[in-house]
């Protein structure tokens, strides 16, 4: 989300930005806190809205010691300096791991930054906050839930250059290795559109997450494109126009705001892709140096409008598959297949009870069975007919099986019932294997949807 507040002075406007990352509910662990109550905003964050939120904020630096413990407003904090001269605030209960890693995620920011955009490092104050401090900074901020919030940024961007930015996250969340290159990377490239800060900072955030959690990153990775692919298959997609001005202070409404959210960051992806590294630092860029219309500088800098890019982008995620999506594929079309053939089987016992009730003549019993042997046979050929861009073991044995109820089937019509019960028998055993493990598959991608 951003904030742009102006003043004029001398023909000089100063933007005051601030970027909140809104994507992921709080689902961090419960952490140990002193008998302080953290959901009563402190007298710091109220000092901090005050400086941070109003449009005539100080842009001079507190006369307090660059690092060991320090008191604000009568609470303990340490302030650590970081060789760039970065400053990491934290209340002392927050245990050393979390700060180094915190750290650590802070220079695999920048080293990202520098590789992919030629960006060189700026000084930031990091804020390590508790859930309660951090829903108590935002809570004047104009959104509509802002307990939903993990993290945000701020800073001033004046004559092209960027002044105290900060950042502020929460961290308990579970994602704070991606919040924290989320946040950074939204001063680090001022000045963008909404939409396209929000997916640059999710591109960074994903190529810093690799590194430290690899898993973790390839999981929600493939969750956000899903979720942008099925949004574009049931035509719930947010349009280009509408992404842009889109109201991301609506964070009431967190499954619109994942999605815009997943769109952003995976257009940004799709530009990287397309128009090449390079193209996208100089689009970063561009807004940067001139103060332009959208429309005309993505013109001027990729060749294409953001309307015709959008086009092909939703053509190309729904095309374009990673070999995780490709084998997601084939799964869902085994269970396809699964559906259909217990569609079959609850008819066939049906069909069966009812015969030993009420009895059926051989003439009609055999015509029933003819019937259900073309069932069968149309899912075996669709099954063979349908040709899979990946093998799957799992595909080739429901194939196997519905081959397995044909044969039982001709056995029935054959009046070789011994014969048809032993092969359906068979069949029945083969089909709750495959079950279970199509079951255990996708209990392992938690992330594909069909």
């Amino acid at each position: 989300m951003v904030l742009k507040l102006t003043r004029n002075k001398l023909n000089l406007a100063i933007l005051f930005i601030v970027l909140v990352s809104a994507f992921a509910l709080k689902v961090g662990y419960q952490v140990a806190v002193p008998s302080v109550g953290i959901q009563q905003q402190s007298p710091e964050i109220q000092d901090l809205q005050k400086r941070e939120l109003i449009t005539h904020a100080s842009t001079e630096a507190s006369d307090v010691p660059s690092s060991g413990s320090i008191i604000m407003n009568g609470r303990p904090y340490l302030r650590e300096m970081l060789p760039d001269e970065t400053k990491v605030i934290y209340e002392p209960w927050i245990d050393s791991d979390t700060v180094q890693s915190v750290v650590a995620s802070y220079d695999l920011t920048w080293k990202v930054l520098e590789d992919e955009f030629g960006i060189g490092k700026i000084s930031f104050e990091v804020h390590l906050l508790f859930p309660g401090q951090l829903t108590g900074f935002v809570n004047d901020g104009g959104f509509s839930d802002p307990e939903i919030l993990t993290g945000l940024s701020s800073h001033f961007f004046t004559d092209g250059q960027v002044s105290e930015a900060k950042i502020y996250v929460d961290v308990t969340d579970e994602a704070l290795l991606r919040n924290v290159p989320h946040e950074l990377t939204h001063p680090a490239t001022p000045n963008l559109p909404t939409w396209l800060s929000e997916g640059v900072g999710e591109y960074v955030a994903t190529r810093v997450q690799t590194e430290v959690d690899p898993i973790r990153a390839k999981l929600h990775e493939l969750e956000s494109r899903g979720l942008v692919r099925s949004a574009i298959k049931l035509g719930n997609a947010i349009s280009i126009r509408d992404l842009q001005d889109f109201d991301w202070k609506n964070t009431a409404n967190k499954g619109q705001l994942d999605l815009a959210y997943a769109q952003s960051w995976h257009l940004v992806e799709y530009i990287r892709k397309s128009y090449s590294r390079e193209s996208l630092a100089v689009l970063i860029k561009g807004f940067q140096a001139d103060e332009i219309d959208e429309d005309t500088l993505f013109i001027q800098m990729l060749g294409d409008s953001p309307h015709l890019i959008w086009l092909e982008f939703t053509e190309d995620i729904q095309r374009s598959l990673t070999l995780d999506e490709l084998e997601g594929k084939v799964l869902c079309k085994v269970a396809e297949f699964g559906n259909g053939s217990s569609l079959i089987s609850r008819d066939w016992n049906i069909f069966v009870n009812q015969s030993k009730i009420s009895g059926l003549d051989a003439d009609l019993l055999f015509k029933e069975l003819e019937q259900y042997k073309k069932r069968w046979r149309k899912l075996e050929q669709e099954a063979t007919a349908y040709n899979p861009e990946v093998s799957d073991s799992l595909y080739e044995r429901i194939g196997s099986y519905f081959q397995q109820m044909v044969a039982s089937m001709n056995f029935y019509i054959s009046n070789d019932f011994l014969q048809g019960d032993i092969m359906l028998h068979q069949a029945n055993l083969e089909y709750k294997d495959i079950s279970d493990d199509l079951a255990r598959e996708f209990t392992d991608r938690r992330w594909l949807k069909c």
